[in-house]
């Protein structure tokens, strides 16, 4: 909170941004600035801006001066190779033109923005934390009772995949990769074959996997906090912040409350799939808004699906074009890429994730290369 210019808090309507702004409003002085976004009014808007209403309830809760952004799929069309290119590297995630787009909705106001960020792999938010640990809970089965409930697990979360038993109940780099998004299969369906390297991943992650530690769950979160916390998260929150001159700040992941966090048991983190971060609730429970505390846990949406079959089509079509970043069919193929793209916009197949990465690779590729 010491600061010398203005101030203010990045409200997502979550359990972590409001412990945030609940702890702020019991030492600052004055009225708080909060800023949130959320997405312009759809049929299906209340899908999408679930938590952009719970900011606004928090917010008027704790009394602050809440001014909430509200983006479309031509606002993101617009901003979409700046991004790349402040990104500076192919780092692909549809939530960038958020907090791009929030923060220069917020920079005329503020300069330092507190956030939330840390609390989920710090504390076990996300839900394939929980089902480590019922995996782990598996092991003292017998056998016959194991493979039945591992199968059923194994088709819940991922799919009718032939998923190997080995890799789910083993405690290694293999049931980390298991909870990965992109699989290599994926990641073969528009990578060239001299560059594809299907156990890139594995090679990537295994020297965080030397070392057993004893609890497991605890070990996954914390190569989460070395991994996609650091690489992307915290990447993606500075280069877009600072894109625009402001700075974000975030309190849950000061080197104390990192330290602490990873020598509280896991068990003490974990309530069910839908409750997590069970700890910092009960430690927060005064600072932290009633109904927030009840919300279940929900994935992050995003209209970025649907804007990939209406507004950002043409960007997408332009991107993905032959001639668009000459070279880079070295490492992409393009035509493979199109498949996906058009079985996504005739909801055929999901490609969401594929798509996004492949426009990011083509915009960074055209202004470094081509």
């Amino acid at each position: 909170l010491v600061s010398d210019r203005p101030l203010g808090v990045f409200l997502s309507g979550g359990i972590d941004s409001s412990a945030v702004l609940g702890m702020m409003r019991e030492f600052a002085a004055g009225k708080i600035k909060t800023f949130s976004v959320g997405y312009e009014a759809t049929p299906e808007a209340e899908k999408y801006n679930a938590d952009f209403e719970l900011a606004a309830r928090s917010a008027a809760y704790f009394g602050t001066e809440h001014q909430p952004l509200r983006i479309s799929g031509k606002d993101v069309a617009e901003c979409f190779e700046k991004i790349v290119y402040q990104m500076d590297e192919p780092i692909s995630n549809h939530i960038q033109p958020s907090t791009f787009l929030l923060a220069k909705f917020a920079k005329p106001q503020i300069t330092v923005a507190l956030g939330g960020d840390g609390g989920d792999e710090l504390f076990g938010g996300y839900d394939r934390y929980w089902y480590s640990a019922f995996l782990d809970r598996l092991q003292s089965l017998p056998a016959v009772l194991r493979s039945r409930w591992l199968l059923r697990f194994a088709e819940q979360w991922f799919g009718k995949t032939g998923l190997a038993e080995k890799s789910v109940l083993g405690q290694d780099v293999e049931r980390f990769l298991s909870f990965m998004s992109q699989k290599e299969t994926r990641l073969a369906e528009f990578l060239q074959p001299e560059v594809n390297r299907p156990d890139a991943g594995r090679e990537h992650f295994a020297p965080f996997f030397e070392t057993r530690w004893r609890d497991f769950t605890n070990q996954l979160m914390a190569v989460d906090a070395q991994t996609w916390l650091a690489d992307e998260s915290l990447a993606r929150t500075d280069k877009m912040t600072m894109a625009h001159g402001l700075e974000e700040r975030v309190p849950l992941l000061d080197p104390r409350l990192l330290e602490l966090a990873f020598r509280i048991p896991s068990k003490m983190k974990l309530d069910s799939r839908t409750l997590g971060k069970r700890i910092l609730r009960a430690a927060l429970k005064d600072y932290i808004p009633p109904f927030v505390l009840q919300e279940k846990k929900r994935g992050f949406f995003s209209p970025a699906s649907k804007w990939l079959r209406g507004e950002l089509l043409p960007l997408a079509q332009e991107l993905l074009s032959d001639g668009y970043a000459p070279g880079s069919e070295r490492y992409l193929n393009l035509t493979a890429a199109r498949r996906i793209l058009d079985a996504h916009v005739e909801k055929c197949a999901y490609g969401l994730t594929q798509i996004w990465a492949i426009m990011t690779f083509q915009a960074w590729y055209r202004h470094y290369f081509a």
